[in-house]
């Protein structure tokens, strides 16, 4: 087994929630095959870990990495902060990111629909009002333009 195979194996004990298998997996991989963990790999522990609600133990194998720590370990744990609808982790990680990500406002979104799950709407205005203009998504617009003497002709000649 390589690298890809732990990261396939790692992903189905994520989506099946087979966290005990997955634990076991992630020791063998470093401990047994002397496989280097590398950020896939760490994402789906962590989205293991979270999913089962023990965030804490995602938390403290994120701090146990050397810096800098790559975005995606954390956006895992934000992502598992927002479903399991824990506030104070997700800020602490949120901070990360930011830090980390400023120009991202992806991180940003998922704090203020974190806290507008609490009812938390003052701290929802605030995130959404600390995003800058450049931060902001630009919003799609499509138009097609074209007669309808243009389109039933299309439609002839095809």
């Amino acid at each position: 087994p390589d690298e890809s195979t732990f990261s396939a194996l790692l992903c189905a004990c994520c989506h099946g929630g087979l966290v005990k298998d997955g634990r076991e997996i992630f020791r063998r991989m470093k401990d047994e095959f002397c496989i280097q963990a590398r950020t896939e790999h760490y994402v789906y522990m962590v989205k293991l870990l979270g999913m089962d609600g023990e965030l804490e133990e995602a938390y403290n194998l994120i701090l146990s990495l050397p810096e800098p720590v790559d975005c995606g370990i954390w956006g895992a744990l934000l992502s598992c902060c927002d479903a399991c609808g824990n506030s104070e982790l997700a800020e602490i990680v949120s901070q990360q990111l930011f830090d980390d990500t400023p120009g991202k406002s992806a991180y940003r979104i998922m704090l203020s629909k974190i806290y507008a799950g609490n009812g938390r709407w003052d701290d929802v205005q605030k995130v959404r009002s600390d995003m800058t203009r450049d931060l902001r998504k630009m919003p799609g617009v499509s138009w097609i333009e074209a007669s309808s003497n243009q389109l039933l002709e299309r439609c002839i000649n095809s």
